[in-house]
């Protein structure tokens, strides 16, 4: 969160509707018989909230309504005749609307006029952390103004009492307030209990010195400006980096990129300078003398404010290039620039600084965020902008802006199936639709309904033809192998007749693979062992991994880091293709999921590319792990054998 600060404290509340309801059943991939009863699922509605449910059967162009106001987070529903296999199922609540007011955060033990010198917010905009002039860090509720903990870290009043800035670590476990002694207190979240306390080491040249704290995004690492240095350390006080360049004036800002290796320090006699944050090394130069300057969220900006004139100039992080500039304007503070989430620039004017207003990077207006009778001293913003921070004269306070209702509503993520009803002297044999994911075992059900079907007198056990993508999946356990051409996996299986559970007479064990594609249909190409197998009918399974893209082409295993090995499936040798920037012995090991392992080459080899064929030997079709060791490090790598 990119934070502005000056005194005392307000949050603008933009609460969003957010559609907490969720269909469970049926969500993609489910198989009903027309004429049947089914139970529709949701959640997230409560009695009395109604709800209106709808289903289609062309994926969604259609909608034709089950039935509305309906109280419970189930229903009973008589499935239509109409056979479709992209069947969808809408559930609609009720109207959700964020209302509008105020709320004022209060310390009501302590004098009000007591300034807030920064605000910092949650992501989610839920909690306030305010460091204040009398040496406390105090923690709010940002939705019921409510005070959860307060801590005085530095005092007493007087000179030299006030926490000047308190920011969240980016994981929002810890607090890091600076104080106007120079020591930094990391305080614990939310109970802001006392973790550690250090000195900066940095002089001060007077009590009310410009000084600030920023904290690593991805990371634990803290930066500090003021006056002659600007360093980052470790959460304990060690000191990582020092930007010397900055080393002979008053360093006012620090701010860090988004991924967290380069701070951008600020001086009002030399600029800003772009760091190396580990080695304090200066990787560019932004020489206009400038007090503040801050990152935009994307990492590509940055947002310098003049020291002589406060006009705002926007330049490209990485040619100091100047983009856009935001005008001077009566009651524009110091402090008075934050980016808004959206790597817009937002700005404090009017006459007593109440009004934001919000500019593309290019200088042009966009709109005005508020206009208030108080004038903002900070503005921060949570992670989507819908909350925004703020600090005006000796209060605080929460501003609830009134959001337009919105449905909530939830559609199937996935189409299902209406099946035609099977006639009585007919029976029904289908495969499951299975989600998982890759390199997984998993049994597929196979199904055979009514088990009285005329069809089916006189037969013991049925033998089935199957076909899939053999990329995808893998005959595994008691699953017969089959062959496998050109990509097409064909097995056949015998099932009994009569069910060994509900209407499931057999299972096809696989082992999920990395294949070319993300989703492979299970055919049943042929059904043997009665006298008239059309008059089984047949439902094609499929198996969907949910961890995969859906963009086709072939997943070759590629490692990262110091060795790397590709591998690819060849008969009768597997060619192993690896680089190394290693000299030394390297190994490759074959190793089973039940910890078996077996070498397939060793050697002495330098850095480079290698090529190498080793004999897996009689290897099942399965699931393997392939072991590279290196002088200096050990991979792994999923090793899918089809036979």
């Amino acid at each position: 969160m990119k934070s502005i600060a000056l005194a005392t404290f307000f949050v603008l509340f933009c609460t969003l509707a957010s559609a907490q309801l969720r269909i469970t059943s049926p969500n993609g991939g489910e198989i009903f018989d027309s004429g049947t009863t089914v139970t529709l699922r949701w959640t997230g509605t409560a009695f009395p909230d109604s709800v209106t449910i709808e289903y289609s059967m062309d994926s969604g162009v259609t909608w034709t309504e089950i039935v509305r106001n309906w109280q419970q987070t189930t229903y009973q529903w008589l499935v239509p005749g109409t056979p479709s296999n992209t069947c969808l199922l809408r559930v609609t609540g009720p109207n959700r609307a964020s209302p509008g007011g105020t709320i004022f955060l209060r310390d009501t033990t302590r004098p009000g006029t007591y300034s807030h010198n920064s605000i910092d917010l949650t992501n989610d905009g839920t909690l306030a952390v305010i460091a204040d002039e009398d040496g406390f860090v105090t923690v709010f509720n940002a939705v019921t103004g409510e005070q959860i903990t307060r801590r005085r870290v530095q005092g007493p009043t007087g000179s030299g009492a006030r926490v000047v800035r308190a920011v969240l670590s980016s994981d929002e476990t810890f607090v890091a307030a600076l104080t106007e002694s120079d020591s930094v207190v990391i305080l614990r979240m939310p109970d802001l209990s006392i973790l550690d306390r250090w000195e900066t080491g940095i002089p001060k040249r007077v009590p009310l010195e410009d000084r600030w704290i920023a904290t690593q995004p991805g990371g634990t690492r803290i930066a500090v400006s003021s006056f002659t240095h600007t360093r980052t350390y470790e959460r304990n006080g060690v000191v990582v980096a020092d930007v010397a360049t900055l080393n002979t004036s008053s360093n006012t800002c620090v701010d860090w990129t988004p991924s967290g290796d380069r701070i951008v320090a600020s001086s009002g006699a030399q600029g800003h300078v772009l760091a190396d944050a580990t080695t304090g090394g200066v990787i560019r130069s932004y020489p206009t003398p400038s007090f503040y300057g801050f990152v935009s969220p994307n990492g590509l900006y940055l947002a310098s404010q003049s020291k002589n004139t406060q006009a705002v100039t926007i330049r490209d992080l990485a040619t100091g290039t100047t983009v856009g500039t935001v005008p001077s304007g009566a009651g524009l503070l110091p402090f008075g620039i934050a980016w808004y989430p959206d790597n817009t620039i937002v700005r404090n004017a009017g006459p007593s600084g109440g009004r934001l207003e919000r500019y593309a990077i290019d200088g042009t207006v966009i709109d005005t965020l508020t206009v208030q009778p108080f004038g903002f001293g900070s503005t921060t913003f949570n992670a989507d902008g819908s909350v925004i921070g703020g600090a005006s004269g000796g209060f605080s306070v929460v501003i609830r802006v009134a959001q337009p209702p919105m449905r909530d509503q939830d559609v199937s993520d996935a189409v299902w199936t209406i099946r035609s009803p099977i006639p009585a002297d007919s029976a029904l044999l289908s495969i499951d639709t299975v989600r998982t994911t890759s390199v997984s075992n998993l049994s597929i059900p196979v199904r055979l309904s009514p088990r009285n079907a005329t069809v089916l007198n006189g037969a013991t056990s049925l033998d089935i033809d199957l076909s899939w993508n053999s990329t995808v999946a893998v005959p595994h356990g008691a699953t017969p192998v089959g062959t496998s051409i050109a990509g097409i996996r064909r097995i056949t299986i015998r099932v009994p007749v009569v069910p060994t559970q509900d209407d499931i007479v057999g299972e096809l064990d696989l082992a999920a693979a990395l294949g070319n594609d993300s989703t492979t249909m299970i055919r049943i190409d042929d059904v043997r062992g009665v006298v008239d197998p059309t008059m089984i009918k047949r439902f094609d399974g499929k198996l969907i991994l949910t961890d995969l893209c859906q963009q086709g082409g072939v997943r070759l295993l590629n490692g990262d880091g110091t060795a790397a090995i590709t591998a690819r499936y060849v008969e009768p040798l597997l060619e192993c293709n690896w680089t190394t920037i290693e000299d030394g012995v390297h190994e490759i090991h074959l190793c089973t999921t039940t910890g078996e392992q077996r070498t397939l080459w060793s050697g002495n080899v330098s850095h480079g590319d290698h090529f190498t064929s080793v004999d897996p030997g009689a290897l099942s079709s399965g699931i393997y792990m392939i072991l590279v060791r290196t002088p200096t490090m050990e991979l792994h790598y999923p090793l899918m054998v089809i036979r």
